[in-house]
């Protein structure tokens, strides 16, 4: 199941049994995690997710070595937001002129590989995070292109697996992978920085019998 994206029937039939879990702030005491204030997102960013999410963050960040922080860019995203940049993304790669000759599903399948649909998107549920390292000085290594670039922009570099990266990005993506995946996150395979543990494409990924959370109603 390596590579799925969410409209694969294994997420998109998915079901979930909510647990009920609170929504919590993410602390930064005992832990190697710094918040990123400056990423641009159309909303505030409140830094909140499921509270097993949030104890995990900070589990993965204590086992990066000497030196490396995790970087937090994105946790929970509210549910409208998530229709209104899935619609955009979707009605500009309908547009794309290299794309007049695709089927409607897809686009809708190059469109959920880079933004997720409403209906599976894990961010909303408080089960998803967005994160980079940096260094001790705060300054962001390297990990192959930047944060939320889409394969067009990145040259495919936005992809986990992606082979033609320089050894010492490789290295990077190691280091940042080994802690993520010890603690139970499961990687989105189109980009590098995305986590989840809780959602639907974690519970395909993990053969889970049934996601945990659904999307939280609250706006932010």
């Amino acid at each position: 199941m390596d590579n799925i994206n969410l409209l694969h029937p294994s997420v998109q039939n998915m079901a979930v049994i909510e647990n009920n879990e609170p929504m919590v702030s993410i602390a930064l005491q005992g832990a190697k995690l710094v918040l990123d204030h400056d990423v641009e997102l159309g909303y505030a960013n409140e830094f909140i997710a499921r509270k097993s999410v949030v104890d995990r963050l900070k589990q993965a960040s204590l086992l990066l070595p000497e030196g490396l922080y995790l970087l937090v860019k994105e946790t929970h995203r509210p549910k409208s937001f998530q229709s209104f940049i899935y619609n955009r993304r979707l009605i500009k790669l309908f547009c794309l002129q290299e794309h007049q000759n695709l089927s409607s599903t897809q686009v809708h399948k190059l469109t959920s590989e880079y933004i997720a649909p409403p209906n599976v998107a894990g961010h909303p549920t408080g089960g998803a995070v967005d994160v980079s390292l940096i260094d001790i000085n705060g300054t962001e290594i390297d990990l192959g292109c930047k944060y939320d670039e889409d394969p067009s922009a990145s040259n495919g570099k936005c992809y986990s697996f992606f082979d033609d990266l320089p050894p010492n990005v490789l290295n990077n993506r190691e280091i940042l992978f080994g802690c993520m995946e010890s603690v139970g996150f499961v990687n989105y395979p189109f980009e590098w920085w995305h986590w989840s543990y809780g959602d639907k494409y974690w519970a395909a990924m993990s053969e889970a019998p049934h996601a945990l959370f659904s999307a939280v109603d609250f706006e932010t």
